[in-house]
């Protein structure tokens, strides 16, 4: 049957989700290298990805917008009630930094609550990636988190930041967990460089037309370049189909 989501959903211009722009980049497309996991324990991102974000934008299928705009939904009732309850929380708290006085890096605290001095992340789950307990951590998520909080303490070094959290909603039945990192300023620090890192190795890619290497990890099957990677030869599908590696050889 047709998708009828247009006839009943407002839905967003396929680029209005994220703009790419070289020399800015959104901490949730950049991420951490996770060089000493196994690729089927983190989601990326992929900075090869990325790159092609930056180079080849694809119009996103209906099926795609629909989970993103389901994720929106979700966020928003999520901080329109935490606000209820903690008026002095501030929504879509900005955060942005000029590194080298010409890279901007940009990102958006879903609720930033002065009282108690935390930053919360909001992310909707479906069956596959809610967590199956408060200490079943996603690396990429606390990541994000962790960068967000590097970024904050730069805007704000007096703010005492106490605790990282992020708010897992699943979307199929509501069910809401809340997963508490403590602030950890070395923590924090050395995520934050390793994140510039790759700031500063993707914007070198994008300004010299040249490809950033493989970064392999759980989602990988469903990454429209993938026949690419596997083309080039630097990452190999194992003999599980759908999971790939890097071709170490």
């Amino acid at each position: 049957m047709e998708n009828k989501i247009r006839t009943y959903f407002k839905i967003k211009d396929s680029s209005d989700w994220h703009r790419y722009k070289i020399g800015e980049y959104h901490v949730s497309s950049i991420g951490c290298s996770h060089k000493e996991l196994d690729p089927q324990t983190h989601y990326g991102p992929c900075l090869r990805a990325t790159y092609y974000a930056y180079t080849e934008p694809e119009e996103k299928d209906l099926k795609t917008i629909g989970n993103l705009l389901m994720g929106e939904i979700l966020h928003k009732i999520v901080q329109e009630r935490y606000k209820g309850l903690n008026p002095n929380a501030i929504i879509e708290y900005p955060v942005t930094h000029i590194y080298g006085n010409q890279l901007t890096i940009k990102g958006s605290i879903d609720i930033l609550d002065l009282e108690d001095g935390s930053i919360r992340d909001v992310k909707s789950a479906s069956l596959f990636t809610f967590p199956g307990s408060e200490y079943d951590y996603n690396p990429t998520h606390i990541d994000q988190v962790s960068i967000y909080a590097a970024l904050l303490k730069i805007m704000m070094p007096d703010f005492i930041l106490n605790k990282l959290m992020i708010i897992y909603v699943k979307k199929h039945n509501l069910e809401t967990i809340e997963q508490v990192v403590v602030f950890d300023r070395e923590d924090v620090g050395l995520k934050f460089g390793d994140y510039l890192s790759r700031v500063v190795y993707l914007d070198l890619c994008l300004t010299n037309k040249r490809e950033p290497k493989a970064e392999p990890h759980r989602w990988c099957k469903f990454c429209s370049k993938k026949e690419h990677c596997l083309e080039q030869g630097d990452i190999i599908e194992t003999k599980k189909k759908g999971r790939y590696i890097l071709n170490e050889l």
